[in-house]
């Protein structure tokens, strides 16, 4: 996402999309069940959940006793099914 975010705007609209996700990962960190439990992916036994951080995108994570792990980064602008399709 960063080298089409680089390619059509530019470094410093990077820059700023990357302070922007860094801003919520330490926002999920600190409180995990802030997310929506991703209806799609509740097939999954991780327990998936997401975040808009930007009009055009969403954060999908999941949570464990021991960590936050982010599994991916949606355009939400694209068919969110095709995208649920990614995770595995």
């Amino acid at each position: 996402m960063a080298r089409y975010i680089s390619r059509e705007f530019g470094k410093k609209a990077v820059e700023k999309f990357s302070q922007n996700i860094n801003q919520w990962v330490r926002t999920i960190a600190c409180n995990p069940g802030i997310g929506f439990k991703e209806p799609l992916l509740e097939k999954h036994p991780e327990g998936f959940r997401s975040v808009v951080v930007h009009r055009n995108c969403k954060l999908v994570y999941y949570v464990t006793a021991k960590a936050v792990y982010i599994a991916a980064l949606w355009d939400t602008r694209r068919e969110p099914v095709r995208q649920a399709g990614t995770l595995r």
